[in-house]
């Protein structure tokens, strides 16, 4: 593909950043979805659009289907944010701006029938289709990814909040204060006290379109653990060491979890070798450079 030179004129560059996706017509945005579509092949599916609003915040979204797995991913636009907060922990600060490039991530955190559909080792404590896969590991998650293909990963920590606060900044990506018809949390799955099918929440996705990225299960992120964001990261790279660190980044908060750690900057981590029952992904996938030919 020959490089464009004009990307002020490219029908691409209004993903690089939410407010100019925002701006633009229904057509442009198609139009761009498209040159996309054609760009990911035939292991990718675009399966439409639809406009999803929370905490003021408002956006119309592609949807994408990996037909390897049938597991279903969001294109979200690029942008700015603020990562992290001023609040009592002190590995979520300091507050830093983050540049976030486009990408795909899951519509919802990956479940058993999209692991299946591949195949993976895991040790999922409750066995049901519907119900995120549970019970894997980091590694685990690194082996289905490989055998996945398609340049599937797991998203870095700054594309995990971005996606996460979908242009909010509050403490949660619907307000302030804890709502459990959002999350699914240890204050409201006393029920069974296990994780729930994430469908149950379609109603409460933020405004990309993501479900239960609060609560239901942690999600593995790529990065090692940092103990504060004084060295970053500063754009969507994942956060990693030339000597091994250990500790990996998990997010999100879970079923059995208190609700302060269902909050969009909540950091937390484990070796990458745990897989206990609260532990599931949500996948991502690069997409391309924005600039290049349509041709």
């Amino acid at each position: 593909m020959k490089p464009f030179l004009n990307t002020l004129k490219h029908p691409l560059t209004i993903l690089e950043n939410r407010d100019l996706w925002n701006s633009a017509n229904p057509l442009e945005q198609d139009r761009a979805i498209k040159i996309i579509d054609r760009f990911l092949g035939p292991a990718y599916q675009w399966m439409g659009t639809d406009t999803y609003s929370c905490m003021g915040q408002r956006h119309r979204i592609a949807t994408f289907c990996h037909d390897a797995s049938s597991a279903e991913l969001n294109l979200i636009p690029g942008g700015s944010f603020l990562m992290g907060t001023d609040g009592a922990n002190p590995d979520e600060r300091p507050v830093h701006e983050v540049r976030i490039r486009p990408f795909l991530i899951g519509r919802l955190p990956l479940t058993q029938d999209c692991w299946d559909m591949i195949g993976g080792v895991d040790e999922r404590h409750w066995s049901e289709l519907e119900l995120p896969i549970n019970g894997i590991s980091w590694h685990d998650a690194q082996s289905w990814l490989r055998r996945a293909g398609d340049q599937l990963r797991l998203p870095s920590e700054a594309e995990w909040e971005y996606a996460c606060r979908a242009g909010s900044s509050s403490a949660y990506y619907w307000g302030d204060d804890m709502d459990p018809s959002f999350c699914w949390y240890g204050g409201n799955a006393f029920n069974g006290f296990q994780p729930h099918p994430p469908w149950e929440h379609e109603d409460k996705h933020n405004a990309f379109g993501l479900i239960d990225i609060a609560g239901n299960v942690f999600e593995w992120c790529e990065d090692e653990w940092f103990e504060n964001y004084l060295q970053g990261p500063i754009d969507e790279r994942p956060m990693v060491s030339s000597k091994p660190r250990g500790h990996r980044i998990i997010r999100g908060g879970a079923w059995n979890d208190h609700c302060d750690h269902c909050c969009s900057a909540f950091r937390f981590h484990a070796q990458p070798s745990d897989n206990h029952s609260d532990y599931g992904i949500r996948i991502a996938r690069s997409i391309p450079n924005l600039k290049f030919n349509e041709s």
